[in-house]
């Protein structure tokens, strides 16, 4: 059997490609060291920033500033509207969404953590007599805050969602609005995963 024959005419348009796709993927991500990068062959700092500079001359990356940030942020210049439409809505709608821990958008923690001020980390081997919070604890993303984290366990036999446990940041009242929040994304999270019943906030 062949192996497939390499799509780009050289490595730095491959690693352009890549962190072109890597920029696509968590939304916004900096010119510097990140877990971002994780998994590109060989990916040396010269090399990512070569990537960067070909890509702002060719108009395909635009610099954002974030106050409160020593560098600038990369945003793919065909995203620029996602990025306008936020800084224009006056007033939207926030959705309260429990985020993976592989989500792109948690790929670089210590973008999220400067963006956020959320410090979270993925305790899956962690050992137990060391771990915060739980092996699999979702971060959970109110608006554009991430408000705590949640523990789930799906008990298939059972066919029922279990909320194992929570945790909220400093700052964050559980009110009657928040539990109804929760409470939807918690049914979702149960459909999603084929539970007929699963726990609430009461």
């Amino acid at each position: 059997m062949s192996r497939p024959q390499n799509p780009f005419p050289s490595q730095r348009a491959s690693y352009t490609w890549l962190v072109q796709r890597r920029i696509s993927n968590v939304g916004l991500l900096w010119n510097k060291a990140s877990d971002a990068w994780l998994g590109i062959p060989a990916f040396t700092a010269k090399d990512r920033k070569a990537s960067f500079a070909e890509l702002v001359a060719q108009n395909l990356l635009i610099e954002v500033i974030v106050e409160g940030l020593t560098v600038p942020l990369y945003l793919l210049t065909k995203d620029q509207h996602f990025l306008d439409a936020v800084l224009t809505t006056e007033h939207f709608k926030p959705r309260l969404e429990f985020i993976a821990p592989l989500d792109p958008l948690l790929w670089d923690r210590q973008l999220v953590r400067e963006l956020f001020d959320f410090d979270y980390k993925w305790e899956i081997y962690t050992p137990v007599n060391q771990r915060r919070f739980g092996h699999y604890v979702l971060p959970i993303l109110y608006g554009t805050q991430f408000i705590g984290r949640i523990e789930l366990k799906n008990k298939r036999q059972e066919g029922h969602l279990e909320l194992t446990n929570y945790w909220l940041e400093a700052g964050i009242n559980l009110t009657a609005a928040l539990k109804g929040e929760l409470n939807s994304t918690l049914k979702q999270m149960a459909e999603f995963n084929g539970c007929l019943t699963w726990d609430s906030f009461n």
